[in-house]
């Protein structure tokens, strides 16, 4: 490709492809009303301004710590549709959440600084705190971006200022101010090249304001539509593994593992693997280390689509192959997620006197967002991975009619595996299930006849992919008093304010399953059941189309409805001013305090909460968390006007924060918290000359964990991870001596994991440093260099150990703290238990 083409590819790729901007009355009026208006804001102030990471107005914009600031131009010119985009290609931004996440997001745009995660991030919209989840996580996709002055980003700790959660950075929105006139822009964008136009963004806004002597106001209306891409649509995403392929081994035609042990069944099973498959050992019939006898099989059908007949043999079954069978889900799931947004914001002044002035703002902002995963894979049998009804593994009756077996499939052996940890010496003891399970499907000949089905693995594709549509409603109100006074002999400035915050989430799900009418549906009672729907799963879906009807997919399908919600009150009181003159200057002094309260709850759908569902189980949240803080900060000034000291300050500063917090925790009982923190910051400011500024910070952190992380209530995933105790691995330590045996190969790379809240969390505390220069030569005019240094330190981090960690530590540690989390079942790992800690 030339390299002109490349040009307008990468060109049109990072949407610069149309745009219509249309100024009434105030031409180019946010980046000319911003250069106007930065100090204009209170004329009293000798020209001072108040720069994030501190509550003392300055003359200048350079302190003793590390701020960035991106200006209204550069977002513009970054082609970006949302501020979120522009700020996770910061340099010091890490990977965060956003529209180009598929599984795993709710639609949110998160972002990270310094790789120590969204939660850890501080944002502040106009000096005051934004409304985040109940993770305590803001999404980006809520705050207007067309009325953005510019952002400044604090690359430091700040949470002697601000508190809780300033432990990474704080990232401060600032909004146009005294904006007079009115301004339309339109965006267009999508992606073009390599036979594909696709991704289409689309952007439009209109802003009109008014200001004079006394009062002022802006109001904003916005709406952006990006439509979403499919994995399928690129060569690098369109396979599960790329250059590699691979998948999943629950596939369209169906996975039948089976076991006919003589030794597992009082008389005998019938031999019903089918002739000119694979006969393999199940260790459960051996002795241990012993090879077993020969009566498993893993099958699937030559020609899916059409179900066999009972008794049918060769050349309809055949040995199943990972490498040729496996199912690529990826082209189904989205690689650019679908978004949607309405907002309008307002924001208004009104001096009542000459050092009296009323403030507010108001938002409401709508996401709409849909995620899409492939047709939900189906796991019952023996080997459920989760899948159960209230507990019960699913089997096949005899007398469903699309079972061509003969007999009862039993997700149960009728004895236990040999396991030489077994209390009564490692030999074979009745397994009450299975009995239990002959009951429940109203069957008294598996007590003879029946077949242990160690695992059946289907992917329903006539049900329809996994769809996740998200509707959030943010809403923000502020509403405040500042002015100022003379005491001392000079001014001091004053603010009160309060606000307001909520997010409210509703989520609709359908592509999973209810458990129990799955169970039903393939029951021995179900054919002879007015209104049950026998279920065929296993005809499987091939080059004959799908065995599953749309009867029966109605019949065992469902919709989930989740729904969260987080109310936020903040209420602030700050004062700041001179208090005396020392040698070089005046000590400024700035005192305040807090009253920060977040009340949020997620409920989960009836079945979901349950677990009753082929979907990732998920408890309900309840739980609130309260703050109380007092802080000062002193800015001391050294020396001034001396060789290589043209200006040298110290900023100290404290907080003193006490926490309440309550909820409803994972064993759904009442648990109440308490805790308090001081937290101190010292920073230099060493200004040499005119050309150089050195400075360097130390300060302590803090953050309350938050609502989902105390009370988060226990669901499960499944995420990939790899089990140590495969062949391949030199024989981990651990492995038999926890009752987990080498196996030639994983049986499913996606391993049912347990998460959930910690009630009994206390808050992080971090220790940060930072040390750097800033370099403007009056040579060079309009060249910048900054270079900072820093590190930071965290204590009592809330995280979760993460799967494959619980798994090494366990096999290759044989840690016994970590394997006390892990749940092998016939041979593989069936569970991991990954709560916060």
């Amino acid at each position: 490709m030339s390299t002109t083409k490349c040009a307008v590819r990468d060109a049109v790729r990072y949407a610069l492809v149309a745009g219509a901007v249309t100024a009434v009355a105030a031409p180019s009026a946010f980046a000319a009303d911003a250069d106007q208006n930065a100090n204009a804001s209170s004329t009293a102030q000798l020209g001072k301004i108040e720069v994030t990471g501190t509550r003392i107005k300055r003359t200048t914009v350079e302190t003793a710590q590390p701020v960035t600031i991106v200006s209204a131009q550069q977002i513009k010119q970054s082609g970006f549709a949302s501020i979120g985009d522009v700020l996770q290609n910061l340099t010091s931004a890490g990977s965060a959440l956003n529209s180009q996440v598929n599984n795993g997001n709710d639609g949110e745009e998160d972002v990270d600084l310094r790789n120590l995660g969204p939660q850890r991030v501080l944002v502040l919209v106009n000096g005051r705190r934004w409304v985040p989840g109940i993770n305590n996580v803001v999404d980006f996709f809520s705050i207007p971006s067309a009325v953005i002055d510019h952002i400044e980003i604090l690359q430091d700790g700040a949470s002697a200022i601000y508190g809780s959660d300033a432990i990474a950075g704080v990232i401060n929105v600032i909004t146009v101010k005294n904006y007079n006139g009115a301004e339309a822009n339109a965006y267009m964008g999508l992606y073009h090249g390599n036979g594909h136009s696709d991704g289409k963004k689309q952007s439009y806004d209109f802003t009109i304001g008014s200001s004079g002597d006394k009062a002022g106001v802006l109001m904003n209306v916005s709406y952006t539509n990006e439509a979403g891409i499919f994995a399928g649509e690129r060569t690098i995403s369109k396979e599960a593994i790329y250059g590699v392929g691979g998948g999943s081994s629950a596939i369209p035609g169906g996975r039948f593992i089976l076991n006919q042990s003589l030794g597992d069944f009082a008389g005998g099973a019938p031999n019903i693997c089918p002739t000119g498959v694979t006969l393999k050992p199940f260790y459960s019939s051996s002795v241990p280390g012993g090879p077993g006898p020969l009566t498993k099989c893993d099958i699937t059908l030559t020609n899916p689509g059409t179900t066999p007949t009972p008794g049918t043999g060769a050349g309809v079954w055949k040995d199943f192959s990972f490498g040729t069978d496996a199912f690529n889900y990826a082209p189904l799931n989205y690689l650019l997620a679908p978004t949607e947004r309405t907002g309008v914001y307002v924001q208004g002044h009104y001096d009542i006197a000459d050092n009296l002035t009323f403030t507010t703002e108001v938002l409401f902002n709508n996401r709409r967002s849909v995620q899409q995963l492939a047709p939900e894979p189906l796991f019952l049998g023996e080997q459920a991975q989760g899948e159960t009804n209230q507990g019960v593994n699913i089997g096949v009756g005899r007398d469903n009619p699309f079972n061509p077996f003969g007999v009862d499939l039993v997700p149960y052996p009728k004895t236990d595996p040999v396991d030489p940890k077994d209390p009564i010496n490692g030999g074979q003891v009745p397994d009450p299930n299975f009995a239990s399970w002959c009951a429940l499907y109203g069957s008294s000949s598996c007590m003879t006849t029946g077949v242990e089905l160690v695992s059946m693995r289907r992917r329903p594709l006539e049900a329809g992919d996994r769809v996740a549509d998200e509707n959030l409603d943010t809403y923000h109100w502020v509403g405040g008093f500042k002015g100022y006074f003379n005491m001392l002999g000079n001014e001091w400035d004053w603010d009160l304010s309060g606000s307001y915050s909520s997010n409210l989430f509703n989520q609709s799900l359908t592509g999973d399953f209810d458990t129990a009418s799955i169970q039903t549906a393939l029951s021995n009672a179900c054919p002879t059941t007015a209104g049950c729907v026998p279920l065929n799963l296993v005809g499987g879906n091939g080059a004959a189309g799908g065995t599953i009807t749309p009867a029966q997919a109605a019949f065992i399908g469902f919709e989930a409805h989740n729904m969260s919600r987080l109310d936020e009150r903040d209420y602030t009181a700050n004062i700041a001013g001179d208090l005396f003159d020392l040698p070089a200057g005046p000590v400024g002094l700035a005192l305040g305090y807090e009253y920060l309260e977040q009340n949020g709850f997620f409920h989960s759908d009836a079945l979901v909460a349950l677990g009753a569902t082929t979907g990732n189980a998920a408890k309900p949240t309840d739980g609130r968390v309260a703050t109380d803080a007092e802080y000062f900060e002193f800015n001391i000034p050294l020396v001034t006007d001396a060789p290589f000291m043209k200006d040298v300050s110290l900023d100290v500063a404290d907080r003193f924060s006490q926490f309440k917090w309550g909820g409803i925790g994972p064993g759904q009982r009442f648990v109440p918290g308490a805790d308090h923190a001081s937290t101190a910051r010292a920073a230099l400011r060493w200004q040499a000359n005119d050309d150089l500024l050195l400075r360097g910070s130390w300060s302590q952190g803090f953050r309350v964990p938050s609502i989902s992380e105390f009370y988060l209530g226990t669901g499960n995933n499944f995420p990939a991870v790899t089990d140590p105790c495969t062949i391949g691995n030199a024989n981990p330590p651990g492995c038999a001596a926890n009752g987990h045996p080498v196996v030639a190969k994983q049986a499913n790379g996606q391993i049912n994991t347990v998460g959930g809240g910690n009630a009994s969390l206390t808050p992080e505390k971090s220790i940060s440093k930072t040390a750097g220069f800033v370099y403007n030569p009056d040579w060079a005019p309009g060249y910048d260099l900054s270079v900072d240094y820093y590190d930071i330190s965290l204590v009592n981090t809330v995280a979760t150990l993460g799967p494959q960690n619980i798994l090494n530590g366990c096999y290759f540690g044989n840690v016994q703290a970590y394997c006390s989390l892990i749940t092998v079942v016939a041979g593989n790992v069936n569970q991991i238990v990954n709560t916060n800690t």
